[in-house]
């Protein structure tokens, strides 16, 4: 998912890929940093149920270093919706 979009956007499209935060900070965090952060590309990451607020999905979907890991990704800007 993460290559599929760094790859469009090196052809000039602004591509959105949404997974949960643990999927994108946990799994695919070296793609992240590597393949979008490093070139400084023009990809959206929408990650969903960042930190332990997964409610019935559990503790395989927690991730409490989700947003400290995005921080360090070079050009990374991460916008954090609260009540």
């Amino acid at each position: 998912m993460v290559g599929i979009a760094a790859g469009m956007s090196t052809c000039g499209k602004v591509p959105f890929a949404s997974t949960f935060a643990m999927f994108a900070a946990g799994r695919a965090f070296d793609q992240l940093r590597n393949t979008v952060g490093y070139p400084h590309l023009n990809v959206k990451i929408g990650a969903t149920h960042a930190g332990i607020s997964v409610g019935e999905d559990g503790a395989t979907h927690q991730c409490n270093e989700d947003i400290a890991l995005m921080r360090t990704i070079p050009g990374m800007t991460i916008i954090n919706p609260c009540d």
